[in-house]
């Protein structure tokens, strides 16, 4: 019960913050959320959260352009790490970094869905 309860106030607080990100943090959190919702398509896991390969990360979020060098997006990263919304884990034999938003997996596609309105809406004031 207090693990269900923790989602919830994690996902409430995650509403608050996704309302007030930066244009550039809410397309990488997007991207984050669309590999990370992939990812368990893959794993078919039932519990615990779907990391991301860090490496497969930069490469997608240079591929969309979401930034202009790799210490931006680690700044960008290191920021939404300091507010909660991702959560970071290197294993130790292979050195691998990954990544993943801390939240149930029923939760990342409703996530998704509140980044694409925001991204959309960013968009649209921009093009006005």
């Amino acid at each position: 019960m207090k693990i269900q309860q923790k989602q919830v106030l994690d996902y409430e607080f995650m509403q608050k913050v996704l309302k007030s990100l930066a244009p550039k943090h809410a397309q990488t959190l997007e991207t984050l959320a669309q590999m990370q919702i992939s990812e368990g398509k893959v794993k078919k896991k039932t519990e615990g959260y779907d990391y991301v390969n860090k490496k497969d990360f930069n490469r997608k979020c240079n591929s969309k352009m979401i930034t202009k060098s790799g210490a931006q997006l680690q700044s960008i990263l290191d920021e939404l790490c300091d507010h909660g919304m991702i959560r970071w884990t290197t294993d130790y034999t292979t050195q691998q970094e990954s990544l993943c938003i801390p939240t149930s997996r029923k939760k990342v596609p409703e996530i998704l869905h509140s980044l694409q309105k925001s991204v959309i809406a960013e968009n649209e004031v921009i093009s006005k």
